[in-house]
């Protein structure tokens, strides 16, 4: 019996969620402190259900396999020459069926859809079951359902075909199958419900310290230079003169005045 992984995920999130109420209602934790716990639980959390997700994705790829070897792959077991040859032609003219630009005919998709009906007709009246089998796959692909149920009426793996028509993450719609959007609504179970834990954007306590020792010096910085302008020194901080030209009453400025660069 295929493991219920969607069931898991469930339990782990909520699981998730008993433990996120119990950390930001501890008594004893500062606001640090339930964020640094917070920030585990949501890491641990997030690692758990991709785990899951994994798993469930492998569980689900090869049930769908299975189900596909049963519905539309070769009806022999062990092919030989001729069996090969046979299969290979009846998936080329399968796959023939299904155009390959919509853009410049949108009404061949219709027009193929009815092609591929009769066809699958009469390979269950001739006992083909090989053309069968290959026009049942390019119907599934292109979600043709008269012809899906045109082939499931005649098997005994009609529970097969229904089960993989639903498994199709592709939300049913009229179009080609570029106009449907897929959805894959089993992902939505291995996610974290909910808006993201404030808890999560406070700073760890080493960015912390960084960010408190830059405010700090920048704090420090403009209190020396805001002190140095009071003091009348218009030099604080700069490691000379401030501005450009020479200080009124400077050696230069004197002999610039008299017309010399020098002191005689």
């Amino acid at each position: 019996m295929p493991i219920d992984y969607k069931a898991k995920a469930e339990k782990v999130a909520e699981d998730y969620r008993v433990q996120l109420d119990s950390i930001r209602s501890e008594p004893d934790l500062n606001d640090r402190a339930k964020a640094r716990k917070i920030k585990a639980l949501h890491a641990d959390t997030a690692e758990a259900l991709s785990d899951l997700k994994g798993k469930h994705e492998w569980q689900r790829k090869a049930h769908r396999q299975t189900l596909e070897r049963k519905v539309w792959g070769p009806p022999i077991n062990n092919l030989t020459g001729s069996d090969m040859i046979a299969w290979r032609d009846a998936e080329d003219r399968a796959r023939a069926l299904t155009p390959t630009n919509y853009t410049d005919d949108p009404q061949s998709f219709y027009r193929n859809e009815q092609k591929a009906l009769e066809m699958v007709n009469r390979a269950i009246n001739s006992g083909d079951t090989f053309l069968v089998r290959a026009v049942v796959n390019v119907a599934m692909e292109n979600r043709w359902p008269d012809v899906v149920n045109a082939y499931a009426d005649t098997t005994d793996y009609r529970d097969e075909v229904a089960e993989l028509w639903n498994l199709d993450p592709t939300i049913d719609s009229p179009g080609t199958p570029a106009d449907r959007a897929g959805i894959d609504w089993d992902s939505a179970h291995f996610e974290i419900y909910g808006a993201e834990p404030p808890e999560l954007r406070q700073p760890s306590e080493p960015e912390e310290s960084a960010k408190s020792r830059s405010d700090r010096l920048g704090k420090d910085f403009a209190a020396a230079l805001l002190e140095g302008q009071s003091e009348g020194d218009l030099t604080a901080g700069f490691g000379g003169q401030a501005g450009f030209g020479n200080a009124p009453g400077s050696v230069n400025s004197a002999a610039h005045d008299a017309g010399s660069w020098g002191v005689e």
